[in-house]
């Protein structure tokens, strides 16, 4: 890399250092402080077993009526832009709904809601489509983005494009479910964005039931025939970056979750009278998780201050942050699973339940050694 290239790319870092924007304001904590108090109380050890354990999806009226008493539709698409939330605090949310197994992907509906419909895509877009964007902003109708983050990718779509383009073939694993109005996927060899009016299109698909390593949030095929969509012109570099730095927050506040477990029972646990986190062996594993874990917030965190902050930078960040996630995410929870000894192997503990999430959300995207040479090219040219 150059000098210049190497100047040009850590400028922006340097002047956050120095401004102290790196770091988290304190009404950014205070949001996340909140957020978290909320996933806390609604997701009680016991209410997230229910939904592990039922063989459909549970639509929870109340829980969403406490979700728009948030406002946090309200809050992602506010038009006044100093009063509306950015992609760090939607991270923030990400890793507080990985940290209590939040039984809904709430950071994608608030993704492809507020974010993208409210204020990605041009509104006289959606409006010559015949799609209300103030409906999805504020939750009214809740809409999903279905990315193609991996190569060999299980979706089968097929766009057809005639007087007005129709799709058929089959969505797999997306947290939808019957009360979801709207869904973006991915089509052809260039990877356009499209959008599918679920309502107008009434007969011509089916939720079918899917099996899915994570139970908490329950998963369907999405299967289409021939129903009309339209084509999003928007730049699905930049909307896929930014749906890569949701899923690595996850993964990163689940990670934490299972730190801070872990760290409790080794204190707890008691081996020839002594606890078990005196142990040498066991001192080294937990440090190793630990800063694994923090290795992953601070990539993520960089990544979702880069989206609002250092667009340049975006692409390249958020891949390395998801990339490291996914690969030393699902290494954590089974280091942890170890260091609980037999009742981390048990049905009864939660701790398989994180296990599963991340599982879950690693599948979704390619590990490090996969994407290697296309990490080191973009930071060649970042």
């Amino acid at each position: 890399m150059s000098k210049t290239k190497s100047s040009a790319l850590f400028e922006p870092l340097a002047s956050a250092l120095s401004d102290g924007s790196l770091l988290l304001s304190q009404e950014q904590l205070e949001f996340q402080e909140s957020i978290r108090s909320f996933v806390s109380k609604e997701m009680s050890a016991d209410y997230v077993r229910k939904h592990f354990d039922a063989d459909i999806y549970l639509h929870d009226y109340e829980l969403w009526e406490q979700i728009f008493s948030l406002g946090l539709f309200d809050y992602f698409s506010s038009s006044e832009q100093s009063e509306r939330g950015g992609l760090r605090e939607l991270a923030l949310v990400a890793s507080e709904c990985g940290r209590g197994l939040f039984t809904c992907d709430l950071p994608n509906y608030l993704f492809a809601g507020p974010v993208m419909l409210g204020r990605l895509i041009s509104s006289k877009q959606m409006v010559d489509a015949g799609v209300s964007t103030d409906s999805y902003s504020s939750g009214r109708k809740l809409a999903i983005y279905t990315p193609s983050l991996r190569k060999n990718d299980l979706n089968q779509l097929t766009v057809f494009s005639a007087n007005r383009p129709v799709v058929s073939g089959t969505l797999r694993q997306v947290p939808c479910s019957k009360s979801t109005s709207g869904v973006f996927f991915e089509a052809g060899d260039d990877s356009d964005l499209y959008f599918v009016d679920l309502e107008a299109n009434q007969g011509n698909f089916e939720i079918i039931s899917s099996l899915s390593l994570d139970r908490t949030i329950k998963r369907h095929d999405l299967k289409v025939d021939k129903a009309s969509c339209f084509k999003v012109e928007i730049d699905g570099t930049i909307v896929k970056s930014l749906y890569r730095v949701l899923l690595a927050s996850e993964i990163s506040g689940a990670c934490q979750r299972i730190v801070d477990m872990t760290s409790i029972f080794v204190k707890e646990r008691k081996q020839f009278e002594r606890p078990i986190g005196s142990f040498q062996a066991v001192k080294h594993k937990l440090a190793d998780m630990y800063l694994k874990s923090e290795a992953i917030k601070a990539l993520s965190s960089f990544a979702s201050w880069a989206a609002d902050h250092s667009p340049s930078q975006l692409e390249f960040s958020s891949t390395l942050a998801l990339s490291y996630a996914t690969s030393q995410g699902p290494l954590i929870a089974e280091e942890a699973v170890q260091l609980h000894g037999g009742i981390g192997f048990s049905w009864e503990f939660d701790l398989h339940l994180f296990l599963r999430r991340v599982r879950m959300l690693a599948g979704f995207s390619p590990a490090l050694h996969e994407i290697s040479e296309d990490i080191i090219d973009m930071a060649s040219y970042a």
